[in-house]
């Protein structure tokens, strides 16, 4: 339990690529059919938390880009009800002049 709970450890630390060589290397370990039974049983537990690993990267990385995404609409929003204003303002003063 303690050697699981480490490895888990230390697959949160892998970036993106890192655990996707991780992967590739237990898939090709377990395609070979050259390990035990018992240690195609870890690997396969490890393979399972290296995709959720990448799976969280993933989904961290949507988020990141859709509050980037978010945020540059916001802008634009923004800008545009600015320049609208200035352009009411201009108006305005024209009107007075």
């Amino acid at each position: 339990m303690g050697k699981q709970k480490k490895t888990n450890n230390n697959i949160e630390k892998l970036d993106f690529e890192q655990a996707i060589t991780a992967l590739t290397e237990v898939v090709e370990q377990i395609e070979d059919g050259e390990i035990p039974l018992a240690d195609s049983i870890d690997k396969y537990e490890r393979g399972m938390a290296l995709i959720k690993r990448c799976r969280q990267i993933l989904t961290d990385a949507e988020k990141r880009i859709d509050k980037i995404s978010t945020d540059n609409e916001k802008d634009k929003h923004r800008e545009s009800e600015k320049a609208k204003t200035m352009e009411e303002d201009k108006d305005t003063n024209e009107l007075f002049q």
